[in-house]
């Protein structure tokens, strides 16, 4: 083999454990707390998928990993059956399409923040019974106001029926 060939097949071999290690670090590995399975990126944790076994009233963590929540992924409480009431912390700025969808017997869904991206396909981004509590003038009441779900208005420091411990 001549050195030029050498070189050739070196330096082509050197880009392709380059270009499999930058792949790697892109990767997502998910970690699990509790009920809880999630993804960090750039620093905060994506709710992606939660048991079906949580039940009752149950607060979502602030912080998973150490790190804060502030997405709750696309169907990430699909079918959570027994779930009933849910406090949404104030650090989720966005929550995923279905995220709550098949969950038939919530009933309270307090969401702390006032700016929360709904993601919504057909309206399903909680299911049809369950009550929103949440700011006047908040996106959660637009939310609600749109597609026809009950809201009702809380002050600041108020409470509704989702009040519980972090699970």
């Amino acid at each position: 083999m001549t050195k030029g060939k050498f070189r050739s097949k070196y330096a082509l071999s050197l880009c392709v454990i380059a270009l499999m290690l930058a792949v790697a670090t892109l990767a997502v590995s998910a970690e699990t707390e509790g009920y809880y399975t999630y993804n960090i990126t750039d620093g905060e944790a994506t709710i992606t998928h939660v048991a079906t076994s949580i039940s009752g009233d149950v607060t979502i963590p602030s912080a998973l990993g150490g790190y804060p929540v502030t997405v709750i992924g696309d169907s990430a409480f699909v079918s959570c059956d027994e779930l009933s009431n849910v406090t949404i912390h104030d650090s989720v700025t966005r929550i995923g399409d279905y995220a709550f969808i098949d969950c038939n017997n919530l009933t309270d869904i307090m969401i702390l923040s006032t700016d929360v991206e709904f993601v919504v396909s057909k309206g399903y981004t909680f299911g049809d019974t369950a009550t929103i509590y949440g700011y006047t003038g908040s996106t959660a009441e637009a939310y609600a106001e749109e597609y026809g779900r009950p809201f009702e208005a809380i002050d600041i420091g108020g409470t509704c029926g989702a009040e519980g411990n972090e699970e």
